[in-house]
């Protein structure tokens, strides 16, 4: 009888041998042929020998601007953290655990428990993906999601708004008080709790939720909805701080750029964004703006990376978001030659998540200091950046050396 126990524990042994060889054997093909396999493989070591660590800039300094557009692939998630110390999250990146786990460790590093505004910018995956994560880390004070009466669009989605409408939060008296949630739409105007540090974040669009010629409206009226559709509802977002502009799009193709530019040329938001006083906020594109999200990953589709719209706002820098070998394995041209061609024409200085790692552009309470950006790696078929470095001496930050997204980053200075 013994015998026949150690002659089965042996065959046992030398099957889980048989079956660990054949997995490594396919581990190591996967590797070499399946650039998606690699890249999560490579992350997941480069975390390791980091001791999975993130890492992250320099504590915020008072009353400055600072957004965080995150490292997440191919997918969204920016951070915004505002003059007054209050924080947004735009985005959650898609459903990776690994990603959940990044953003999670990136925030909490910064010192942030709760987020005073969580935006979702429309329901695909690659940008609500980690929401109900996003909510089981952090209060979430206030929510701008878009309008969507069939909210089981998608499973994740469906899911997301579940664990948003249980959310709560903790008051300043200690009680326990549930996240507001709105929609977001234009004339939705987010500006400073305080009197010091005036900034104002501005919705531009989509039309209001019960417009009939509205980007909702279309949403809502399909039973199953293109990809067209959904993206359109991403908000179109202005924020101004110090005379600094930055525009948000989320993945908005479609009529809304169309909108923006009518409702500029007309003087709709003119009169549309109270600043408390009286006034109103000037949403003004008359000389540029100084960073733009390109939207949806900087693909060639029309509405926001259009010429014209690219041209209309004159963005001095632009930030993509992607992952290009992703992309491409999918047979997306991210980002689209005619988008860069765009950009190269108005001499728009571009930067990218897949090259450059998390980007930070912070904006300074002090006019003379102006904008600068920080890089979380550095890539040589990037010029501007490369040229950026060289600069970085005479820079009034190039004493600081930070460390964001696994990498050590000298700061690269953008001109006011």
């Amino acid at each position: 009888m013994a015998r026949k126990k150690r002659s089965k524990a042996k065959i046992s042994l030398e099957v889980v041998l048989a079956i660990l060889l054949i997995a490594i054997i396919a581990a190591v093909i996967c590797y070499f042929a399946v650039p998606s396999f690699k890249k999560m493989v490579d992350d997941y070591l480069q975390r390791l020998v980091q001791g999975n660590d993130p890492g992250t800039n320099d504590a915020k300094g008072e009353s400055e601007l600072r957004v965080h557009y995150l490292d997440v692939g191919q997918g969204d998630s920016i951070l915004i953290e505002f003059p007054d110390d209050t924080d947004m999250l735009i985005d959650s990146g898609d459903r990776r655990n690994a990603t959940a786990e990044y953003i999670e460790t990136y925030l909490k590093n910064l010192g942030i428990e709760t987020l005073d505004y969580l935006v979702l910018t429309h329901s695909d995956s690659d940008h609500v993906g980690n929401m109900v994560q996003v909510l089981e880390a952090f209060e979430v004070e206030k929510a701008y999601i878009p309008y969507i009466k069939n909210t089981s669009i998608t499973q994740t989605y469906q899911k997301f708004i579940t664990a948003l409408e249980a959310e709560t939060y903790t008051a300043a008296d200690g009680s326990k008080a549930e996240c507001e949630i709105l929609y977001s739409e234009i004339g939705q105007l987010i500006d400073s709790e305080n009197t010091t540090d005036k900034f104002f974040m501005a919705f531009l669009s989509p039309a209001e939720k019960d417009n009939p010629d509205g980007e909702y409206y279309e949403l809502n009226s399909k039973k199953d909805p293109d990809s067209k559709l959904r993206n359109a509802v991403s908000p179109i977002t202005y924020l101004e701080y110090m005379g600094k502009k930055i525009i948000f799009t989320g993945d908005v193709t479609g009529d809304p750029a169309e909108r923006v530019m009518k409702n500029y040329e007309t003087g709709v938001y003119n009169n549309m964004f109270p600043d408390g006083n009286g006034g109103y906020y000037a949403v003004n594109f008359e000389n540029g703006v100084d960073v733009y999200k390109a939207a949806h990953h900087g693909s060639g589709l029309e509405g926001c990376n259009s010429k014209d719209f690219i041209n209309f706002l004159n963005p001095k820098y632009a930030v993509i978001s992607l992952d290009s070998e992703t992309a491409a394995n999918k047979g997306w041209e991210m980002p689209a030659s005619t988008l860069m061609e765009s950009f190269s024409d108005i001499g728009t200085s571009v930067y990218r998540t897949d090259l450059n790692g998390t980007i930070v552009v912070t904006v300074y309470p002090d006019a003379a200091k102006g904008v600068s950006l920080y890089l979380g790696k550095q890539d040589e078929e990037v010029g501007s950046v490369s040229d950026g470095v060289a600069q970085a001496a005479a820079c009034f930050v190039a004493e600081s050396k930070i460390k964001v997204n696994y990498f050590y980053a000298e700061p690269v200075c953008l001109t006011n």
